[in-house]
């Protein structure tokens, strides 16, 4: 999580110093008005953005961009197997996905997915 202090820190450094000043006004509220997941893994409100958001509206990409977050923050973690229970979880939730899709009719957006 310091990375991504840091990161956002670097962020407004650079909007302040370019004199982007609306453009660092909308990002504060954005940062104000979102729920952050990154911050502390809100298990509950991730497992709901999967479940209810992305995979019944068809959001692959941001499915898959995720978990690349979530991967990407525990990769530090020297425990293979969280890693290992992450990558099962990960084919899980895609699986899911292509189900869904297939059950939904949507057999365009399974293929788009691959």
């Amino acid at each position: 999580m310091e990375n991504m202090q840091y990161a956002e820190e670097l962020v407004r450094e650079f909007l302040v110093f370019g004199g982007f000043t609306n453009t660092l006004q909308a990002f504060e509220r954005q940062r104000e008005s979102c729920t952050d997941i990154g911050k502390g893994f809100q298990v509950a409100k991730i497992l709901d953005l999967i479940f209810a958001v992305y995979i019944p509206k068809f959001q692959a990409e941001k499915l898959v961009g995720l978990s690349s977050f979530c991967k990407q923050c525990l990769s530090s973690w020297s425990e293979t197997t969280m890693l290992d229970t992450l990558s099962k979880l990960e084919g899980s939730v895609l699986w899911r996905y292509t189900v869904h899709a297939l059950q939904s009719g949507r057999k365009d957006k399974a293929v788009e997915f691959f």
